[in-house]
């Protein structure tokens, strides 16, 4: 019998996977039809031997395996697809129009904030802030002057105010020019790494046009997709695991940094992030990362392999292991079953802390059938 379920199972399986697209959730759908189907087709089977063919065994007890039904700690993870973008990255452009005079970086520098990476072009500001010292001299003489003649009552109030006015505004033109002189050289808001240059000098730069990338890696957002049907089960600070296709052998503990508060119309999911480090700087923005999340977990759950739930028409059922007038007899134990994963199946109703499974042979009895273990 396990070799024509294996068979079946082999056939579906090939069926099933003919265009290779399938969510997780549409793969444990199909696996739980197949299952399904297996178990009827076995049953069919099983029928017409039992009608058919003579059984050479007849009166001889089935050879079992079993378990005893414990207490067991249950947990369920999820995995979702992410991408790595960087914690600190920016689009540098000027506050100002003008022309490239200098670039003073190239691509793969490292640069610390603060520190000058290109230079507009300020001759005509210079230009202007000489004429404005000048004009400022001469405004100084006369202010002091004034007020020297204004403290021995000589000349009128409106002149000396005249005089300390214009001191007072050339002052003022000279402040606003050395910080227009300040917006044509171009520092870094952070620490990291030049990605990309997009000018060279003599060109024109604009407010808004961006002239490179900046990025540090030292920490990386890792943002997935999640279902919002386990919403209600993450929480900030839930402790998650990362890998990534491209380093198999790399995985990174970290936590739950954010949950999104928004539900994605199109696909129905809510974003996932955390926060990792990254000292080598062997990851990069947009790279695939897997992340893992534990959704569920009970200290004290009555667990049974996966492989052995079975279901008709009546629901879903497994064969346990009964006392019978001196014989051990299994029996069909219909029961109802919570959470799932690839190895081991809770039982929520049905099953009784110490009662025997079959979990070997169990598609080759039936109700009534004499087995020993």
């Amino acid at each position: 019998m396990k070799k024509y379920s294996l068979i079946i199972a082999f056939a579906l399986f090939l069926n099933a996977c003919g265009d290779g697209k399938m969510t997780e959730q549409e793969a444990h759908t199909k696996i739980q039809e197949y299952k399904t189907q297996i178990d009827d087709l076995n049953s069919k089977i099983e029928q017409l031997k039992t009608d058919h063919i003579s059984d050479s065994t007849a009166g001889t007890a089935l050879k079992i395996e079993v378990i005893t039904a414990t207490a067991s700690n249950f947990e369920h993870y999820i995995t979702a697809s992410g991408a790595l973008e960087a914690v600190e990255s920016a689009f540098i452009s000027p506050e100002m129009n003008g022309q490239i005079k200098q670039v003073l970086v190239s691509e793969g520098n490292y640069v610390k904030k603060g520190q000058l990476m290109f230079s507009l072009n300020d001759n005509v500001l210079k230009s202007s802030l000489v004429e404005l010292e000048t004009a400022l001299a001469l405004a100084e003489v006369i202010y002091k002057k004034q007020s020297e003649l204004w403290q021995q009552k000589i000349g009128s109030e409106i002149q000396y105010l005249e005089a300390k006015n214009q001191k007072e505004s050339l002052e003022n033109r000279i402040a606003s020019l050395k910080a227009q002189m300040e917006l044509t050289k171009i520092k870094a808001p952070i620490s990291g790494i030049i990605e990309d240059i997009r000018v060279k000098v003599g060109e024109m730069a604009m407010p808004g046009q961006p002239i490179a990338t900046l990025v540090n890696l030292d920490k990386m957002y890792v943002n997935a997709n999640v279902s919002e049907a386990y919403i209600a089960s993450l929480n900030k600070g839930d402790k998650v695991s990362i890998t990534f296709p491209n380093f198999a052998t790399l995985k990174i503990e970290s936590t739950i940094h954010r949950i999104g508060n928004i539900i994605e119309a199109g696909n129905r999911t809510v974003k996932v992030q955390s926060i990792i480090a990254n000292s080598k700087n062997m990851l990069k923005p947009n790279m695939v990362a897997q992340i893992t999340m534990k959704d569920f977990q009970n200290a004290n759950a009555i667990l049974i392999p996966s492989i052995i739930v079975r279901n008709d028409l009546d629901g879903t059922f497994i064969y346990t292991v009964k006392d019978e007038k001196g014989k051990k007899v299994a029996q069909k134990r219909y029961i109802k079953v919570g959470k799932s994963d690839n190895e081991n199946t809770i039982v929520s109703e049905g099953l009784q802390l110490g009662e025997t499974v079959i979990t070997q042979g169990y598609n080759l009895v039936k109700n009534g059938t004499v087995v020993e273990f």
